[in-house]
């Protein structure tokens, strides 16, 4: 009669749990969540509903929670004794999760290492790696970290699909070339492509692509680029030309090049104008 109650009991468990699974995850379906967010979300639910049924089980089956306390302690003792690296690498497989680090697919920096994360299990994580972080050209190396790394490192994250970058690219030009006149074709050039990328107004405030609710996301209050001239202390007579935009992580290496090669020919033409005037 005893070990009937027990099934009963645990059957009664596993259905009140599947249930509230089911439900809680017919309600986030409703949210206006992207896909990853909602994958997040069910890792979630599913490791807390998984953790709380086994505790409920193990109640169930040994009785007493004086009795379950005792036992867990032991077994993590135990674990930890004979197994730390293990215990260590679980643990960091479980912060990946519960704190949504980094999913795969995600473009990551932890120690020296760049690259795009390809599977995350249980012990360990892959990464392939990339040229400099966010790049999606890789070196053809795929490299196994330990989970345990995320524990005492500090990770930096990119998701590709969603993440905006704040991004500095540098022309270096003598003074004696005009420097102020360049500065303003490498401002016109760089907001003409930034407003043709992502489809803004003139005055950067409104876009078909970058909705204000993702720039307020991000922290961002304008869109609209810079250009800065900085000095070059190991260089006598030379001007820094820095355009800092914000774009999409995916488009930077597009944009960077498109403003180089205009700014090129720009520059080049006016100074072939000159020297026939």
């Amino acid at each position: 009669m005893e070990i009937f109650s027990s099934v009963l009991a645990s059957s009664v468990s596993v259905a009140i749990t599947v249930i509230s699974i089911i439900f809680i995850l017919h309600i986030l379906k409703k949210k206006n969540f992207s896909e990853k967010q909602f994958y997040k979300f069910k890792m979630r639910l599913l490791y807390i509903s998984v953790i709380i049924l086994l505790l409920v089980l193990i109640k169930i089956w040994v009785g007493g929670i004086s009795h379950l306390l005792t036992m867990l302690s032991l077994v993590a003792a135990g674990l930890v004794i004979v197994n730390k690296e293990n215990v260590m690498n679980f643990t960091g497989w479980i912060i990946i999760n519960w704190r949504s680090l980094f999913s795969e697919g995600d473009h990551i920096h932890i120690l020296n290492y760049n690259g795009i994360v390809t599977e995350i299990r249980l012990f360990y994580f892959r990464i392939y790696e990339t040229i400099e972080h966010g790049d999606k050209r890789t070196t053809g190396k795929l490299i196994k970290i330990p989970n345990a790394t995320v524990i005492t490192n500090a990770v930096s994250t990119f998701t590709s699909y969603e993440n905006i970058v704040l991004h500095k690219n540098s022309f270096m030009i003598d003074v004696d070339k005009n420097t102020l006149s360049t500065a303003d074709t490498a401002k016109t050039i760089i907001n003409r492509i930034i407003a043709s990328k992502y489809k803004f107004n003139n005055d950067f405030s409104e876009s078909n692509i970058v909705t204000k609710a993702k720039l307020k996301q991000c922290s961002i209050y304008s869109f609209k680029p810079l250009v800065e001239l900085k000095s070059v202390t190991d260089r006598e007579n030379v001007v820094n030309i820095q355009a800092i935009f914000y774009c999409f992580m995916d488009d930077k290496k597009e944009i960077e090049q498109e403003y180089i090669a205009k700014l090129i020919t720009e520059t080049t033409s006016n100074q072939i104008t000159k020297t026939k005037g």
